[in-house]
């Protein structure tokens, strides 16, 4: 695995490899995010998601309130409110001893608005700038990439499932030395990408 976050598509299926250089933290958050997006990509919660094309500049201005305001919210609780309900749990102990800016983290949508997620949802959470960095670049990318590849131009290419490819945790992680952080789909890196790889040093 190179030291950087990469990603790739065959069909709906998304393909994302962490950075072995984040750390346990880091790569429980990519966890968590990759669950939400797959959660979102059930047909039972109205997936698949929809990859959309370049987003317009009034729906950027509305994602950068929204952020904006989940920022400042957060900043004006205590300690013990900014913790509650984080997930991951070593994310949330982060945020007991240090403020947000302290913690290096940014209020995130859950869902990618590029992948059809609401502009200005409830609930966004936080998660580490470089984590949130590397899979919005991801998210933005591919799916311009998947819009390009699509056969069918009247329809929106699809995201069916995301798999993270985050194995060999580094040391210092609670449980075994080598914890496995992969997730989502579950499904394996593809052994020779038919489409374009791309990569992020977040």
């Amino acid at each position: 695995m190179a030291n950087i976050a990469q990603a790739t598509f065959e069909g709906g299926d998304v393909f994302i490899q962490c950075n072995p250089k984040w750390d346990c933290c880091q790569r429980a958050q990519a966890q968590e995010k990759v669950k939400a997006l797959n959660d979102a990509c059930d047909p039972a919660n109205g997936g698949p998601l929809n990859v959309r094309g370049k987003l317009p500049k009034a729906t950027n201005r509305v994602k950068k309130r929204a952020q904006d305001r989940a920022s400042r919210a957060m900043d004006r609780k205590s300690p013990a409110d900014r913790a509650k309900g984080v997930k991951p749990p070593c994310l949330a102990e982060k945020l007991k001893d240090k403020t947000r800016r302290g913690a290096k983290v940014e209020m995130d949508h859950p869902v990618d608005t590029k992948w059809g997620g609401p502009s200005d949802p409830g609930g966004l959470v936080p998660v580490d700038r470089r984590v949130n960095g590397a899979m919005g670049t991801i998210a933005k990318n591919v799916g311009n990439d998947m819009r390009k590849a699509r056969t069918d131009k009247s329809k929106p290419p699809e995201v069916t499932s995301v798999s993270l490819i985050c194995p060999a945790s580094a040391p210092g992680c609670p449980g075994p030395p080598k914890q496995d952080f992969s997730g989502g789909a579950g499904k394996p890196w593809p052994a020779s990408p038919s489409n374009t790889v791309r990569t992020r040093k977040y």
